[in-house]
């Protein structure tokens, strides 16, 4: 009888670390957010999307002084929306920024997503450059993604980097 425990005694102990499992990886989230640019096929105009995670967005309105943040406040979306577009820059080549508006924002699972697009032709379009949250976590890694004619160009960027060539090269096909 001891070996019928120990193998039901095994099988629970494994039963049990793999209802644990969701439980760790949400523990450990790593930092990171997300944007992702659209070109259209005529390049003249680009949508944008960040994504970025609940817990970050919660935090940067505490550091600016929001002491109870509610991220189902339409202030406090807006907030986050100008601080998405400020610290994301798209640097013309005549090193000028292009101009964006800012759509929208809003809440969906774990993330908070902010909605903005270029409205000048962005046929000039040469480097970007990326800060979101990184004035409140310096190890933060923030990714652009960009989308031209089904290819895919992604871009990695921490604290300590600047703006970014778009390869132009990549997106003239």
């Amino acid at each position: 009888m001891n070996k019928f425990f120990a193998i039901g005694m095994s099988r629970r102990c494994l039963y049990m670390a793999l209802l644990c499992l969701p439980l760790l990886a949400s523990a450990h989230r790593q930092h990171l957010s997300w944007t992702e640019v659209k070109l259209s096929d005529d390049r003249k105009s680009a949508a944008i999307t960040h994504r970025l995670h609940q817990h970050d967005s919660t935090a940067l309105l505490k550091s600016m002084g929001f002491s109870n943040p509610d991220l189902d406040s339409l202030e406090h979306l807006a907030v986050l929306a100008v601080y998405a577009a400020r610290n994301t820059q798209f640097i013309l080549q005549n090193r000028t920024l292009a101009e964006t508006d800012i759509i929208g924002a809003e809440t969906e699972g774990d993330f908070v997503f902010v909605y903005q697009e270029v409205v000048e032709q962005i046929a000039t379009l040469e480097k970007v450059e990326t800060s979101i949250f990184m004035d409140i976590n310096p190890e933060l890694v923030n990714r652009i993604n960009l989308l031209y004619k089904g290819n895919i160009n992604s871009l990695k960027f921490t604290a300590a980097e600047g703006a970014k060539d778009l390869l132009r090269d990549k997106l003239s096909n």
